[in-house]
Formats: structure tokens, sequence, C-alpha cells
């Protein structure tokens, strides 16, 4: 499942799903995420390229792993 965002500030992948498809991570210093309740998340994991079907269109960009519960597996924000 994929949400797309335009209020998003980076394409998110969620932790669980990723860790399902056997993707690698890389980790960076990290920034702060803010959800709809304010809590601020630390981001400190990325999948440098990851492919996501759109249709017909093959996206590969890069994710940051965010924990999204499973609901969506994916935010495609304002970088795609």
């Amino acid at each position: 499942m994929v949400l797309i965002d335009p209020r998003a500030t980076h394409n998110f992948i969620d932790g669980d799903f990723m860790d399902n498809m056997g993707l690698k991570t890389k980790g960076f210093e990290g920034f702060r995420v803010s959800n709809n309740n304010e809590k601020l998340t630390l981001v400190y994991q990325i999948v440098e390229r990851f492919g996501v079907r759109l249709e017909s269109y093959i996206l590969r960009e890069r994710f940051y792993v965010y924990p999204l519960n499973g609901h969506p597996h994916i935010i495609l924000g304002v970088q795609w």
C-alpha cells in the first residue's frame, strides 16, 4: 500500500515492511520527523534505492525508514 502525500518532505518506508522485503539499510546522522500528533521520531536509517511500481511506471528512489505500523507501507513525499 502506497500513500502519496504532497505535505511529506521525504519518501518513507515502514521498518517492518522493509525487513520483510529483505532490504538493506544504511545509517546516517538522522533527523527528526513530526507526525500528526506532533510527536517527534528520530529517523536514522535509509534505503538507498528501492523500486515502487505505480501501474506501468517504476519509481526508484531513496526511502527513509520510519515506523508506519504497516498502514501504509510506503509514503511518497514531494521528493518523487
